[in-house]
Parts: structure tokens; sequence; C-alpha cells
């Protein structure tokens, strides 16, 4: 599941980089006073990612992390006019790890899932043997009460 995954996600992702990377200080030279934004600042965050040691690995950790959003990760790398390769490079293998933590969770939870539902499979037989007394007592008494009048 995972390479797959990750393969969309990266593909996917190329898309909001590249309208980012390519319009994006347009953009916010238009309507960053609207937003509270200018391209100084911009400017400073991609300095400051750009001398930073460990750029790769906090793009690598937010893209392995399922609850922060691939799109928003996408447009600030192409903000800032992170590197295309890194950033593919990155994406592919963070959105992997991604996807293996969520197929691992998908598949405990399935594993989960049928431990309880065989539980569950008895209980239901109960209910339904329950039921089925019911319908019949039911049954009996209106025969019952329709020979007595």
């Amino acid at each position: 599941i995972s390479i797959p995954a990750a393969l969309g996600v990266t593909l996917g992702s190329l898309l909001y980089y590249g309208i980012s990377y390519k319009i994006g200080i347009p953009f916010v030279e238009r309507a960053g006073k609207y937003l509270g934004v200018s391209v100084e600042d911009l400017e400073g965050v991609e300095k400051r990612v750009k001398e930073s040691r460990y750029e790769n690995l906090f793009l690598f950790t937010a893209r392995c992390v399922p609850v922060i959003p691939s799109i928003a990760i996408s447009l600030f790398c192409g903000l800032i006019r992170y590197n295309p390769r890194n950033y593919v490079l990155i994406t592919f293998f963070g959105a992997m790890v991604q996807a293996s933590i969520l197929g691992i969770i998908g598949w405990q939870f399935g594993n989960f899932y049928l431990t309880l539902s065989e539980g569950l499979s008895f209980i239901d037989n109960i209910i339904l043997v329950v039921l089925v007394l019911v319908v019949v007592i039911f049954v009996l008494k209106k025969r019952s009460e329709k020979t007595r009048d």
C-alpha cells in the first residue's frame, strides 16, 4: 500500500507546490495586506529555512505525521521556493512512512474488528433466538385469543 500511496501523494502535491511556486509571490504582493503577510515575511522565512541544517528533517517529519495536511506543506514549500528535487524525494519518502503508519493502524483495527465481530456474532445469535421466541409467543397468544372468542 505504501508505495502507490506515496506516489499518489507526491504527484498530487506537485500540483499545489507548482502553483504556489509560480504564483505565490505575486499573490502575496497583491493580497498580502489582507492576509497580514508580506513578501519580506516570506523571504525571511525562506532564509531561515534554507539556513537551517534541519530543513529536510523538518519537512520529512511533517510529511510522516498523518494529522498535518499535505496541502499546507506543499503550499508552504512552494511559497518559500524549496528545492524541487529535495521536495519530491522528501515528500515521497515521508508519504511512504505516513501510508505505512496508517496501513498498520488500519490492519490493527481490522484485527480488532474481527475479534470483536466474533463476540458480537454470538450476541447477535442470542438476540435473534430471543426475537424469534417473542414472535412465536406473540403469534400463539393471538391465536389462542381468537379461538376463545
